[in-house]
């Protein structure tokens, strides 16, 4: 089997309240072929603050040629300036990554498969 993993940048909106992400992976290379996708993803924190980008968010994404928008959930948890990212649903996590801040404005995140 073929090993999953992606990259994802997010723009840091809101204060970290609001993230507005582009990502391609693996799994969208594999089924379009060479034609390499970039799609997208939003996350809105559950609860507002002025925390940044750490905490729990309500997440959607989309993929190319899949006309269904995707739900999940989003927890960001920060360590000596790493961002520990994972992304569930019902029936548990499903992608984890680490992140890093791009300047000031931007998170890159590198993640695979659980």
């Amino acid at each position: 089997m073929t090993a999953f993993n992606g990259i994802q940048v997010y723009e840091i909106l809101e204060n970290g309240n609001l993230l507005n992400g582009i990502y391609t992976n693996t799994k969208l290379q594999l089924k379009n072929g060479i034609d390499y996708h970039i799609d997208i993803e939003i996350a809105r924190k559950q609860h507002t603050d002025n925390e940044g980008v750490k905490g729990d968010y309500n997440c959607r994404y989309i993929e190319s040629n899949n006309a269904l928008v995707t739900d999940c959930k989003l927890k960001i948890l920060k360590h000596n300036g790493v961002y520990e990212f994972t992304w569930s649903d019902e029936n548990g996590a499903f992608w984890k990554g680490l992140g890093l801040m791009a300047g000031t404005t931007h998170i890159a995140v590198s993640y695979d498969g659980v």
